[in-house]
């Protein structure tokens, strides 16, 4: 009995320390002084614990660490750490999944050859599997990973939209899915968009333009935001994409510079001005809208021409290239 209870005490043991470990890692202001103590040391013989609750409370703990230390997030690279977290996501449960998941995304959101090393880690094969899951938050910390591995570099962002993720991103900003879940698609669809033409042309062929005007409109502020983010970094590249997003949202971008909310008044109007400065055909449409008006409405200040001039910011200079080309042609 006495063997029985010693085991016992050691294991309840390591369950505090865990579990402390954990509690205090969720604040960064511990983080240096846990560091200090070696904690990489001791979390690390408990990642292979026989019982399953240790062990992901010392992936959990080490994750938050990571987090917010990049030497820490190297060194765990380094100890092959990245597999362990990668086996996690092809567990059974919904919770070692989302904690593998987490833990991925506490490396990859330091740097492009942190998120490589993830991906060399065969994290997407991992990321995009847990995608499919049934459990709608397993769903959301993937995605929320994935968004780590896809804001660095063009390569990485293709490799993603070439493994399908970006048509289940696509899917799941189209079809009824919880807030959350649509608001990290819409982040990550967003970091894919931005690195090329040719990636934000993937995404409108796919299906995701019509959907993106739609939630330009959404109840929720959040996705408002980011759908007119979203928009904008498409728009940016080319002529074709902002003729397609023209085609399909520029009413509804027009109406958001109107919004109650001051950062998708200033996502909508970037995404304006992104389709505007490519053709003056794409300018003129906003005369079905109201003309110039919308736009000097957002400005929020007198719009005289050497107003405008003197002050002038991105959006004082849509607003001017209007004024003008409206004097050329009363002339």
């Amino acid at each position: 009995m006495l063997i029985v209870q010693d085991f016992e005490e050691y294991q309840k043991s390591r369950s505090v320390f865990v579990q402390t470990v954990a509690e205090l890692a969720a604040r960064p202001q511990n983080v240096r002084d846990l560091i200090a103590q070696d904690v990489l040391e001791e979390l690390e013989e408990l990642l292979d614990d026989p019982v399953p609750n240790i062990k992901m409370a010392a992936v959990l703990a080490l994750a938050r660490v990571m987090s917010h230390s990049e030497e820490t997030a190297e060194t765990a690279r380094h100890k092959g750490f990245l597999e362990i977290f990668v086996r996690l996501l092809n567990g059974s449960g919904s919770y070692e999944k989302k904690v593998g998941a987490f833990a991925l995304r506490s490396v990859a959101k330091h740097s492009a050859d942190l998120a490589q090393a993830v991906i060399d880690a065969k994290g997407v094969e991992g990321l995009s599997a847990c995608l499919a899951n049934d459990d709608s938050s397993v769903k959301e910390m993937a995605v929320s990973t994935l968004a780590q591995l896809a804001k660095y570099k063009a390569e990485q962002a293709q490799l993603l939209n070439q493994r399908g993720v970006t048509q289940q991103l696509i899917d799941f900003v189209s079809k009824q899915y919880e807030e959350s879940l649509k608001r990290e698609s819409l982040v990550t669809l967003t970091e894919i968009a931005k690195h090329s033409e040719s990636l934000g042309d993937s995404i409108l062929e796919k299906g995701a333009c019509t959907a993106l005007a739609r939630l330009v409109s959404s109840p929720s502020i959040h996705i408002r935001r980011q759908a007119c983010a979203c928009l904008a970094q498409i728009a940016r590249h080319g002529s074709t994409a902002a003729t397609r997003i023209s085609e399909e949202a520029l009413e509804k971008l027009v109406e958001a510079l109107g919004d109650s909310d001051k950062f998708v008044k200033r996502n909508a109007m970037t995404c304006v001005r992104e389709i505007i400065k490519h053709e003056e055909e794409e300018a003129n449409k906003l005369n079905k809208f109201g003309g110039p008006a919308p736009l000097i409405r957002y400005t929020h200040v007198p719009v005289s021409y050497t107003h405008l001039r003197a002050h002038e910011t991105p959006e004082h200079l849509v607003c001017r290239l209007l004024l003008e080309k409206k004097k050329k042609k009363k002339k």
